[in-house]
């Protein structure tokens, strides 16, 4: 059998890795790929160096592991939660437990060295999931979205996103909503510090978040703001990246009808076929009112059907998955702060989370 080091990551295998992440990241010149990793993990505010590792047969790289460190607060502390990201070996490789021990030597480096506080998979596939499951994650919670469907503008597909005029602004009778694509970090930071909920797990949505989390060179985005007398009293932000689908990232409001309105003026305004939201965790309230835009849940006739042709991913997995930065992992470190980590009513959690 081949001899195979495991290692962490440095930039001197940089190139190689980028290259070998073209297995996952196909559709991507070289340059993208470069930007993403870049993004990713060079620029991430919450860490000193990449929390990555690597494979080597000899001087050869032919695995990769890597996680997304994040910041999360919860009743007035902070904690860091390592987010599982890209995981790769050379096909000429597999299947000689090169993933298995990426995976435990992340595992002993973020124990050592005191780096997070849990491990958190929010993205998992069906086969990374299994493979979380048996690396000792426990599943919890159901992953859910919700859809807003035009059959109309499925059929025709005729206007396309890039085509529309942003920024739009729309007086309401004592409001103002603006769909732009400026990134207003510190009136979004305010609304954010002044309607969060200190009793749930919640990413920490500061300037260093914003700054980093929206600057994804691969990814285009559109924010809605809702204003009255220049105070912002809703906030919505948008992947706008696909021209047919766009997705929900998060959202913020002072009153859920400004919430709605901003909805609606989405779904009026950016007329693609398909809006996406991501509502593991949130409110029923929200999902009410997101209902009451036209949004329905994958129980739904069409969404069924575009399921079944491919428009729509139709895997069956977990909110979310949790691991204790423990070696013996045992019931009481899955409490956090007198709360189980396991119960998604103790989480605050967005699409902008999910990496």
């Amino acid at each position: 059998m081949t001899e195979i080091s495991i290692e962490s990551y440095s930039p001197k295998y940089k190139d190689q890795v980028i290259d070998l992440l073209s297995i996952l990241w196909s559709n991507f010149t070289l340059k993208e790929k470069r930007r993403r990793f870049e993004w990713r993990y060079e620029k991430n505010p919450y860490t000193e160096s990449p929390l990555c590792y690597v494979a080597l047969n000899e001087d050869k790289i032919v695995g990769f592991r890597a996680f997304v460190t994040q910041k999360f607060r919860f009743k007035g502390e902070n904690y860091y939660f390592g987010t599982p990201a890209d995981a790769v070996v050379h096909l000429e490789y597999r299947r000689q437990g090169i993933f298995s021990n990426l995976t435990k030597l992340a595992f002993e480096d973020v124990l050592e060295k005191d780096k997070l506080d849990y491990f958190l998979s929010l993205s998992s596939n069906e086969k990374s999931t299994k493979g979380n499951i048996k690396a000792g994650f426990r599943p919890f919670g159901q992953r859910e979205k919700m859809y807003y469907i035009s059959p109309f503008r499925l059929v025709k597909n005729r206007l396309k996103l890039n085509d529309l005029e942003i920024p739009i602004s729309i007086e309401k009778k004592d409001f103002k909503i603006e769909i732009t694509e400026e990134l207003r970090v510190n009136r979004i930071c305010s609304i954010i510090e002044e309607t969060k909920n200190e009793n749930q797990i919640s990413n920490i949505r500061d300037e260093d978040f914003y700054s980093w989390r929206f600057s994804n060179p691969l990814k285009d985005y559109a924010f809605g703001y809702c204003t009255k007398k220049d105070e912002l009293i809703g906030y919505i932000a948008l992947d706008i990246t696909d021209e047919k689908i766009i997705s929900i990232m998060e959202y913020s409001y002072k009153d859920i009808s400004y919430f709605q309105e901003l909805l609606k003026t989405i779904i009026n305004k950016l007329p693609v076929p398909i809006i996406t939201a991501y509502v593991f965790t949130r409110l029923e309230e929200e999902k009410r009112t997101l209902s009451r835009c036209g949004f329905r849940y994958d129980t739904n006739w069409l969404i069924k059907l575009l399921k079944r042709m491919g428009y729509i991913s139709s895997a069956d997995l977990p909110g979310a998955l949790i691991k204790p930065i423990s070696e013996d992992i045992i019931e009481s470190d899955f409490i956090l702060n007198g709360k189980d980590v396991r119960d998604p009513d103790n989480w605050s959690l967005f699409k902008s989370d999910v990496h």
